[in-house]
């Protein structure tokens, strides 16, 4: 009986040791998980700004021809002041 409770034992102790082993490997991939995920959200921040950015430039030409066209009726009408003597 003292035998089989010295091998149980010494089971016990190698699989406690290669409990450690494989903590003792887990620990640099637990750190990368973590720069992944700061450097994961930084990419999402920097999408969000890119899509802002299109978005933003998208928007530009309409009001760059607007300001164009109010350009073009307010130098029609400041003609049409000048020319029937307003």
């Amino acid at each position: 009986m003292d035998v089989k409770f010295a091998r149980l034992e010494q089971r016990v102790s190698a699989l406690e040791e290669d409990a450690k082993e494989f903590h003792k490997l887990l620990e640099p991939i637990k750190t990368e998980t973590v720069r992944h995920d700061e450097h994961y959200k930084q990419i999402i921040s920097t999408l969000e700004e890119v899509k802002k950015d299109v978005k933003d430039l998208k928007d530009r030409p309409s009001k760059f021809f607007d300001y164009i066209a109010m350009c073009c009726i307010s130098a029609i009408i400041a003609l049409l002041f000048k020319i029937f003597g307003g």
